[in-house]
Formats: structure tokens, C-alpha cells, sequence
């Protein structure tokens, strides 16, 4: 399985074709203007939607959870964490 990306044109949605792995749909947040999303090992971010980038790894994560205007967080195995760099640590 996997995640498939789509966005809205006028009433109906059209494929950006882009996929990621199949838990990302329960993984994405957004802060600032950006799209976050944790895809198996990797957060990765986009302006757009159609561009992502990795920020960093998300060694131990298991769920994006939410943002505030500064901060991502995600649960892991040892609770909840904190982003303050978009991802690249925790």
C-alpha cells in the first residue's frame, strides 16, 4: 500500500502524482506555511505539496502529532518530542 497525494482543482481532485509510504496520510501536520509529513524514517517538508525535501531523520518517531507556530511535535517509543528546527532534530 501506499499514500497518494492529491489537491483540489475547481470541484474535483486531481493526482499530484507523488506517493509515500502507506502510515504517511496519518502523519501530516502543518506549521508556518509548510506541509510536514513523516514517511517511514524521514520528515520531509514542501511549500507547495508538489516539492518535498527531508529536513532530517526521524529516528524513533512514530506519529507527527501537531505544530505550534514554532515548534513540530511527534510521539516516540520514549514520549512526546519536540522540533524547534523543522524536523532535523528532536
Amino acid at each position: 500500500g501506499k499514500t497518494v497525494a492529491f489537491r483540489q482543482e475547481g470541484d474535483s481532485f486531481k493526482p499530484l502524482g507523488i506517493s509515500f509510504g502507506p502510515k504517511a496520510y496519518k502523519n501530516v501536520v502543518a506549521m508556518e506555511g509548510w506541509l510536514y509529513i513523516l514517511d517511514g524514517k524521514s520528515v520531509k517538508r514542501s511549500a507547495d505539496g508538489l516539492s518535498w525535501k527531508e529536513t532530517g531523520s526521524s529516528t524513533g518517531l512514530t506519529q507527527l502529532m501537531g505544530a505550534s507556530s514554532s515548534k513540530l511535535y511527534a510521539l516516540a517509543a520514549g514520549g512526546l518530542m519536540s522540533s524547534a528546527d523543522n524536523g532535523a532534530t528532536w
